[in-house]
């Protein structure tokens, strides 16, 4: 992959940024994409929000709606909820639909799928978040059907038949045992090789996103408006990506 003389725009009419030479792992290479405005977020992420304990994310009610949470942002600033990220906890495990903006001092209810299909019932009141994003393929899948959803309806519903469908699949390929048919089984059992990813993969100077390749396949590009949220979140996506790239080596591309 050529990245030289690239240029790509930044969210929010910030600029463009270029295509810097890749930093390779064992499963992965990542393109950094750069940008030298300097521009620091004006907004949380999750992880940072749920360790101040100013977000709060829980069922609807108590007897829960699988395709939709409730979030609280308590906190003086808005946080940042990205497409894919787990929540884990309440009555079963979930993924974000779509990336929200969540206002400070502010309540909403988000759409998310489930990601742990042989669950219904609390382990806890509340969610917590992860350490992953659902794995990139799946990611994918989940935004087509979101996407359609908001072509013919205006719902940002996505299809939970395939998204079960999608995990029990790679479960079985990735050799990952769960009881309850949950998603973070997968990046249980091969944490040892993804955290390896995550260490060769570190984020450069000004980087602001990534393409991503594996197996000789574009697999994705991740591009964000600071350096600072690109660099917090890096590992999520790394790992995301790599859980892909194993599985792609040993079994070839799913559908």
């Amino acid at each position: 992959m050529d990245s030289s003389g690239w240029q790509l725009g930044l969210p929010g009419g910030r600029g463009t940024c270029a295509v810097a030479p890749p930093v390779r792992g064992e499963l992965l290479e990542m393109f950094p994409l750069l940008n030298r405005n300097g521009h620091e977020a004006d907004y949380d992420l999750a992880v940072r929000a749920f360790e101040a304990e100013t977000l709060h994310v829980t069922e609807v009610s108590e007897s829960g709606s699988v395709p939709t949470l409730r979030v609280v942002n308590d906190g003086p600033r808005p946080v940042l909820l990205l497409d894919g990220e787990e929540l884990v906890g309440a009555k079963q495990n979930r993924v974000l639909n779509v990336t929200i903006l969540v206002a400070a001092r502010h309540q909403t209810d988000v759409p998310v799928s489930c990601v742990e299909s042989g669950r219904w019932r609390y382990r806890a009141r509340k969610f917590k978040d992860t350490d992953w994003l659902m794995n990139s393929e799946g990611r994918a899948r989940k935004m087509r059907h979101v996407s359609d959803s908001l072509q013919r309806c205006r719902s940002r519903a996505g299809s939970q038949a395939d998204v079960w469908s999608h995990i029990e699949e790679k479960l079985a390929r990735l050799d990952a045992k769960s009881d309850t048919s949950a998603q973070r089984a997968m990046f249980a059992k091969h944490s040892t090789l993804l955290e390896r990813e995550v260490e060769a993969l570190r984020p450069v100077e000004n980087q602001v996103g990534a393409v991503f390749m594996g197996q000789g396949w574009v697999m994705g590009l991740e591009l964000f408006d600071a350096a600072p949220t690109l660099g917090a979140l890096l590992p999520k996506i790394v790992r995301s990506y790599a859980l892909d790239a194993y599985d792609y080596g040993s079994h070839g591309p799913g559908r």
